[in-house]
């Protein structure tokens, strides 16, 4: 059953984004055990799908993202170099800003974090809530303005392809117990099905959205495990009405002796179509600060930032090829939570859905744009491997050339020598030899 295998190398922390401002364990890449305020992209594997990032950035994409939240600080050091778009462009609050860092915080820019998702531009939508009557009352007109925000962002931007609604109805602070009250139910299968309805129409004038939704934390308030399906219009559309656009989303803990190595966040909310982490992870807030937060609206968050990776990598991908790859990857976990995220595997499970091996072949299209393949490289000056600058000798934006040939094997060889090879490279040829690389005779074997 194996389809393909490669030489497994150990790579060095610089291999993924640095960061100087935080110290252990708030922002640091760990190799045992997932820890720190970035646990989440660790244990979902991140960072092994950031792999395709440079051959992905070849093809500068944008990949549009409308978040739908409470406010957000727009101005804050990890966001404001994002593409964004905004409507109610002056809400300003803690929760949208902590979900929109968590979905595409910028990358490698020596700030205080990343986010899942390095190409991601963003279309912000913070509509306010009224606050009429009691607790039911409340939650209608909530309800009303998440759809009428979701379809009014959705219409007007038709080039975003994935959309985070991390809001709910948390019936819980009313103390109100959706799986048992009639009423609670009521309102939100009525809204759901409006909900649905109104996709039905947006489908007519542009291709539905990804939406992710989060289930909701009502579970760990004395009431017992709640349904998400009563969480939100969004989770209702999806649950019980049938919107295969939207994806609901639990939240998981780290949790090593649990299958997958999570396990259900107390407070979320169960019967959702798959998890995510949820709990005491880093992203940022106003004023260009940055805080831990909890709960299925940080889950959610992971889950729209690798829908937008995989847009990135593929742009072609369909709403039920995007469901095949994220729920055929995704891992058990523990604690009842639904299967939890594989970026990683996700990503790797396009070729599978698209019936080829456009993956596997950016995988290994890994040139510098020479004729040759690889520059000869001064390992004085760079112990490790090249600067990104000089592996784009054709200028096209990337690493590769867009084949797969000798000249990628030539770059390969190079490394691979070079992880092996214990002492100073012994060049085989003299020092000013056009094909002047590390290859030593000694090492090879056939």
């Amino acid at each position: 059953a194996v389809l393909h295998a490669v030489q497994d190398a150990l790579l060095g922390p610089d291999a993924l984004p640095a960061y100087t401002g935080w110290t252990t364990p708030l922002w640091t890449w760990e190799w045992v055990a997932p820890a720190g305020g970035n646990w989440g992209m660790e244990l979902i594997r991140v960072p092994q799908m950031w792999n395709l990032n440079r051959v992905v950035a070849k093809r500068t994409p944008i990949i549009w993202t409308g978040v739908i939240d409470t406010g957000f600080d727009q101005a804050h050091n990890d966001l404001k170099r994002r593409p964004q778009l905004a409507f109610n462009p002056d809400m300003v609050d803690d929760h949208g800003t902590h979900v929109a860092g968590i979905i595409g915080a910028d990358y490698w820019d020596g700030e205080g974090m990343e986010g899942v998702n390095p190409f991601a531009g963003f279309v912000f939508s913070a509509p306010g809530f009224s606050r009429p009557g009691g607790a039911l009352a409340k939650r209608r007109s909530w309800g009303a303005i998440f759809t009428q925000a979701l379809i009014l962002v959705a219409d007007s931007v038709q080039k975003a392809g994935v959309m985070n609604v991390s809001m709910g109805y948390n019936w819980s602070e009313a103390n109100i117990d959706a799986t048992s009250s009639v009423p609670a139910q009521v309102v939100a299968t009525h809204q759901g099905a409006l909900l649905k309805l109104a996709l039905d129409g947006l489908a007519t004038r542009r291709p539905l959205p990804i939406v992710t939704a989060s289930a909701g934390n009502d579970s760990d308030s004395g009431l017992g495990l709640q349904e998400a399906r009563y969480a939100s219009p969004m989770c209702n559309a999806a649950l019980e009405q049938g919107s295969t656009n939207i994806i609901v989303v639990e939240s998981v803990k780290y949790d090593a002796g649990e299958p997958g190595s999570a396990t259900r966040s107390a407070s979320s909310n169960v019967e959702a179509h798959i998890s995510a982490p949820g709990e005491y992870l880093l992203s940022t807030v106003p004023t260009s600060s940055y805080t831990f937060g909890s709960g299925t609206s940080v889950a959610t968050a992971h889950v729209a930032g690798l829908v937008g990776y995989l847009f990135a990598v593929d742009p072609s991908l369909t709403v039920p090829q995007m469901r095949t790859a994220l729920f055929d990857t995704s891992i058990p976990a523990g604690g009842g939570a639904s299967n939890r995220i594989d970026a990683w595997a996700a990503v790797m499970e396009i070729d599978r859905v698209q019936g080829d091996d456009r993956v596997l072949k950016m995988m290994a299209d890994i040139d510098d744009g020479t004729e040759d393949g690889n520059l000869r490289v001064d390992y004085d000056d760079h112990p490790d491997f090249p600067d990104f600058d000089e592996e784009d000798a054709d200028g096209d934006g990337g690493l590769g050339d867009g084949n797969v040939d000798m000249s990628d094997f030539r770059v390969w060889r190079d490394w691979y020598l070079k992880i092996w090879k214990s002492d100073e490279a012994e060049f085989d040829g003299r020092e000013d030899h056009p094909k002047l690389d590390v290859n030593d005779l000694s090492l090879i074997h056939i």
